[in-house]
């Protein structure tokens, strides 16, 4: 009787150990590790990666999945060395945030470096060049000293038109560009990270071409100072949206790059009746937001922030950056200050060495996804 099962059944047994096969050659990197051990070892002429496979299968999925998950942590050993026991805790908030999905990130010019698009300081000092038949001795070391709203203010009084042409032709790209050639370093985590939300500082197309080629194109923009749109609407509606703080590179009319430009877009005081301050608001109150390629030193922005926080009106998310560690103690000290007053958390990086970024990035998703249980 059994016999005739068999016989009736040869070709479904016959397909199903081919399956088997097939799935135990899949992981020969562990089999080779599970063949170092003699924990199975029976004398029958099988490596204990067959034995185990063969006569227990879901203990060695179990031992594969731990393997699995002990060989992906080898590969981030060096962020969680870095970041230590408190950064650990700051990456595990993150990691939540990721997984309710309220991750708004907000890009500044570093994470596009790679794309060769100027920082604002580098644009300024290209924009003076231009202008070197003018002295602009006062303008330079406005931009040494990091004061880049007045300068840009003086090189925008000088040649207004030479200004805007400079940020029109600089900042665009190539309407062919491949999805390839935006998916490099961090950039290319960004559509896993954010399914509603961005901000960016930058004037390119870069985030707009990004989601675009990963099928995830945005719903609803705000372009700098432009008025009578429904973003906020459409935030709040839950739709993709983005917002060009400095403005559209095919806007010169949505500029915001110089002081005059800012106090315009802001106020001389901070007037949360205008649009800008408006839409910052209810971004920084309902989503956590995540500072990459930024500097996150004192300016509009932040004091927006700063005032919202101060006003005890709204309940605050917690939101993160991350960001390079200050050689100097004293500097890393006031700016964990500087941002832990307005809920900032920091997930610090060895100095010039930004591909971290990419890294951490890829760690907090890996876990976030179950990937990785334990860290």
């Amino acid at each position: 009787m059994e016999k005739a099962i068999l016989e009736d059944n040869k070709v479904i047994l016959s397909q199903a150990s081919s399956i088997l096969d097939d799935l135990y050659s899949r992981n020969p990197e562990f089999n080779e590790f599970i063949d170092q051990s003699d924990a199975y070892a029976n004398g029958q002429g099988k490596t204990n990666s067959e034995i185990l496979f063969y006569t227990n299968r879901s203990d060695y999925m179990i031992e594969l999945d731990n393997w699995k998950e002990n060989q992906t942590l080898e590969e981030y050993a060096d962020i969680v060395s870095f970041i230590g026991n408190e950064g650990k805790n700051t990456l595990y908030e993150l990691v939540q945030a990721i997984k309710r999905n309220r991750i708004a990130p907000f890009v500044g010019a570093g994470l596009c470096a790679p794309l060769e698009f100027p920082s604002w300081k580098k644009a300024l000092q290209e924009i003076t060049e231009k202008l070197d038949d003018v002295d602009l001795a006062d303008v330079q070391k406005l931009i040494e000293e990091g004061h880049f709203l007045e300068a840009a203010e003086s090189l925008f009084k000088v040649d207004e038109r030479t200004f805007k042409s400079y940020v029109s032709d600089r900042f665009l790209m190539n309407p062919d560009v491949r999805k390839s050639e935006l998916e490099v370093g961090a950039l290319k985590h960004l559509t896993k990270l954010a399914d509603g939300c961005v901000i960016t500082t930058n004037f390119d197309r870069t985030l707009e071409e990004l989601f675009r080629h990963s099928s995830k194109p945005f719903q609803g923009f705000m372009h700098g100072v432009q008025n009578k749109n429904k973003f906020v609407t459409d935030l709040i509606k839950g739709d993709r949206c983005l917002l060009k703080l400095h403005g559209n590179v095919a806007e010169e009319e949505s500029y915001i790059f110089t002081k005059s430009q800012y106090d315009e877009a802001y106020g001389d005081i901070l007037d949360f009746e205008k649009p800008l301050p408006k839409t910052l608001r209810q971004i920084f109150i309902s989503h956590s937001l995540l500072f990459l390629g930024c500097s996150l030193e004192q300016d509009r922005t932040l004091e927006l922030f700063q005032e919202v926080y101060n006003s005890g009106q709204f309940e605050i998310p917690q939101h993160f950056a991350i960001l390079p560690e200050p050689s100097n103690r004293g500097e890393k000290r006031r700016k964990e200050g500087l941002l832990r007053g307005i809920k900032i958390k920091t997930l610090w990086y060895p100095t010039e060495e930004h591909e971290y970024v990419e890294k951490i990035l890829e760690f907090a998703l890996d876990i976030a996804s179950g990937k990785i249980k334990r860290f």
